[in-house]
């Protein structure tokens, strides 16, 4: 995603993004990536390998085991995919970047997402 796209994007979001702390997993079926930010409308995760991500996901966990913090059965729609490349690999892909936005969160779910920004942007942990 080039500078012009990145741009576009976050003037397309209604709500700020807000970077998560180390180690946040987002669980997908067998998959398993990281969450690298978090905003009240969706997030942005990060995971390695060579297959593809679904154009669609029903549901994902969102996971931060030093804030014990579980979040489970969140519905979310894939809107943005980019492959990153190392640039020591000429070309290869090797990771994948998507961006999330969440579907309709039931009561709990969005308090637990507001205490969630809230312990990466001013909590400790």
């Amino acid at each position: 995603m080039d500078t012009a796209q990145s741009e576009a994007m976050r003037n397309r979001r209604k709500e700020p993004r807000y970077p998560v702390r180390k180690g946040v997993k987002a669980l997908f079926g067998q998959r398993e990536g990281l969450v690298l930010d978090v905003s009240k409308g969706g997030l942005g995760i990060h995971f390695e390998g060579d297959d593809l991500f679904p154009g669609t996901i029903s549901t994902l966990d969102i996971e931060a085991a030093r804030q014990e913090f579980f979040l489970g059965q969140v519905p979310v729609r894939n809107v943005t995919h980019c492959e990153l490349e190392d640039e020591f690999l000429k070309g290869v892909p090797v990771a994948k970047r998507c961006g999330l936005v969440f579907g309709d969160l039931k009561p709990h779910q969005r308090f637990q997402l507001d205490y969630f920004i809230w312990l990466n942007t001013h909590g400790e942990g």
